[in-house]
């Protein structure tokens, strides 16, 4: 899965056929809306990712400054009353742009990025996930090396 999610972003940042023959020597980015042409993505496992991806969270934080990105995808059936699907959380490392990783933190229900801080220089995210009157409460702390999870009483937010 990781690989081919590596895959489906190297390919969106290639240019298309047609955006090569469209180039001038000017800057990129800044067409005028006349001159963009939507393309159909085709793609069925990057049309799903695309549509179920979710931002719970993001921030600047730490020291030196990293992005933190909390992301979730859909999951698998969460075996309640209802069709609700659990979310599969990942967590996105970036240390200016030069060490980027990504963590599967697993499957959650109803997961939310309470807040971001900065503890002792490193990036914390505090995510509180399950029923509504029986919530977990996670401390996820972040490197581009690692990810340390730890139960929490509450949030520290």
């Amino acid at each position: 899965m990781t690989l081919r999610l590596i895959a489906l972003t190297t390919m969106l940042c290639l240019p298309t056929l047609r955006e090569l023959r469209g180039q001038d020597a000017g800057p990129r980015g800044v067409r005028p809306p006349a001159a963009l042409v939507p393309t159909t993505m085709k793609d069925t496992t990057l049309v799903t990712l695309f549509n179920s991806v979710e931002v719970l969270g993001h921030a600047f934080v730490g020291a030196p400054a990293r992005e933190l990105r909390v992301l979730a995808t859909w999951g698998e059936p969460a075996r309640l009353d209802s069709d609700e699907l659990t979310e599969r959380v990942y967590v996105a490392v970036n240390e200016d742009g030069s060490d980027l990783s990504l963590f599967r933190v697993g499957d959650l229900l109803r997961p939310k990025v309470e807040c971001i801080v900065t503890e002792r220089g490193a990036p914390v995210a505090y995510l509180s996930y399950g029923l509504q009157n029986s919530r977990y409460h996670a401390r996820i702390e972040a490197s581009p090396a690692r990810l340390l999870v730890t139960e929490v009483r509450a949030s520290a937010c």
